[in-house]
């Protein structure tokens, strides 16, 4: 799961077009190297709380942690329908 050298994840961090992955491939990578996490932030310009979430949530879930999630949110108090009759509204008023 958390099984990655740092030389990989480096070499992952890289790789990856999302900012947020990358920040997050690289604090573990520094963090794995030997690096403590107040030296990590400082290093990726993050708090230490961040490089703390991130360190806990690598070794709970591995790289998959990681992962954008949906946001959640409140559900719609609109019905598919009443979104088309909306949208349709709106276009003919412009």
């Amino acid at each position: 799961m958390n099984h990655h050298t740092e030389q990989q994840l480096k070499a992952l961090s890289n790789k990856v077009k999302e900012h947020r992955m990358r920040m997050r491939l690289l604090a573990i990578a520094h963090f794995k190297a030997g690096k403590n996490k107040a030296s990590v932030a400082r290093t990726l310009n993050v708090s230490r709380r961040m490089v703390n979430e991130w360190v806990a949530n690598y070794l709970k879930g591995g790289i998959s942690a990681f992962e954008s999630k949906k946001p959640s949110g409140r559900p719609s108090l609109l019905s598919s329908q009443q979104k088309a009759e909306l949208l349709d509204y709106i276009e003919k008023q412009s």
